[in-house]
């Protein structure tokens, strides 16, 4: 192996440059070459670890609830082991009781509410024929021919009843898809159960290392950051599901009380699309009204009307409550983080969006910006002294 002296020779001859660029030159053709079988690799890769990756995500999501329970209802058992572990162990039983109450009653709703769409789907077609004939009919009375517009949706609808049995067929096999993803998930569980067991000597050991390879002012920085990173993204994932969970339910209660149908199925899509930031509540309330429209349009109006007012709601009370005003991410900060994220990285970089934007903040503002100003400061003695 080179030692300095050697490195700095072997750099400063000539050919040394041509060689290193001539081999770089080389490895990126074959990367370029070789992208689908790398890919191919990761994907693989991927496959493998999948469920330890999903059982990190899930106890870092879970952990601030094994918090709770170890600083709050534990606190009074001295030792600090059997003090954690009766956190997990509860924290993990919730969990499974609320995953069990969701199968044995969401599932077989959000079922009977499918089947209903799907054996209704001709009812739905002649109100939508009505509907169109009504509107055509107003208007030609204001000398408006539509009649263009009638024949595709007339054909939209056709091909939809026709091509009804192969959507049925895609959706048994996307279920048979689900089937092997929530085997995962199950895995990955089991892997979060293990992970949360083993915080204390897993956060021991990282820490230890840590505090070898960095010196202890570099190791006090960086503890610093990360811990106010790990702050903001674990209040972010709290608020946001709690929030979905309140406008999901508030949605089923405006739902039931006005006796409209699919109060489950309408009710799951508004609370998930709730954790989408911006887009979300739209996307949620356009499949509802969707839904509800072939129904009964006076429903969808209805609800078209209580979502805006709910979620003027959530806007300006629900989440200013829940997140405090602490994460403070311009509007356009948040816009462009969900574009490139979107784009980059699907759901998940939407879903994280908000947090990754709020993070670049904090690193902009604590870190970045003074950086600038120091280095203004040096350049400018620098400055004077030549002078």
């Amino acid at each position: 192996m080179f030692d300095k002296e050697r490195r700095r020779q072997f750099l400063a001859q000539p050919w040394a440059a041509y060689t290193c660029a001539a081999c770089s030159a080389v490895l990126l053709y074959l990367g370029l070459v070789h992208i689908p079988d790398i890919v191919n690799s990761i994907n693989y890769l991927f496959s493998i670890v999948s469920s330890i990756i999903i059982g990190a995500v899930l106890a870092y999501i879970i952990n601030p609830l094994v918090d709770f329970f170890e600083e709050s209802i534990f606190a009074n058992i001295k030792k600090k082991d059997t003090r954690h572990t009766l956190a997990v162990w509860v924290a993990f039983l919730i969990i499974i009781l609320l995953i069990t109450w969701l199968v044995m009653t969401l599932i077989p709703s959000l079922t009977d509410s499918f089947m209903m769409l799907f054996n209704n789907i001709n009812n739905y077609a002649e109100t939508i024929g009505k509907f169109m004939s009504w509107l055509e009919e107003k208007a030609r009375e204001f000398g408006i021919d539509l009649s263009k517009v009638i024949d595709h949706v007339s054909m939209w609808v056709s091909n939809l009843l026709q091509s009804l049995p192969s959507y049925t067929t895609t959706f048994i096999s996307k279920s048979a898809a689900v089937g092997s993803s929530v085997l995962k998930w199950v895995i990955g569980l089991i892997f979060a159960l293990y992970f949360l067991l083993g915080k204390t000597f897993i956060v021991s050991n990282f820490t230890r290392l840590r505090k070898t390879l960095y010196t202890d002012s570099q190791y006090r920085s960086r503890t610093l950051f990360w811990s106010r990173c790990n702050a903001i993204l674990s209040q972010y994932i709290g608020m946001t599901i709690l929030e979905a969970i309140v406008v999901g339910v508030a949605n089923a209660i405006f739902m039931w009380i006005f006796g409209m149908p699919y109060i489950s199925l309408i009710s799951v899509i508004i609370g998930a699309t709730n954790l989408l930031p911006n887009i979300g509540p739209i996307i949620g309330c356009l499949l509802g009204m969707f839904i509800l429209v072939l129904n009964e349009p006076r429903n969808a109006l209805l609800f078209l009307v209580f979502t805006v007012i709910l979620q003027t709601i959530d806007g300006y009370i629900i989440k200013p409550k829940l997140f405090g005003g602490t994460l403070g991410v311009p509007s356009s900060g948040i816009l462009i983080t969900i574009v490139v994220g979107g784009n980059l990285f699907g759901i998940v970089g939407i879903l994280l969006a908000i947090p990754i934007a709020a993070i670049l903040t904090f690193i902009y503002k604590e870190y970045f910006f003074p950086w600038l100003l120091r280095r203004k400061e040096r350049m400018g003695t620098i400055e004077r002294r030549g002078k």
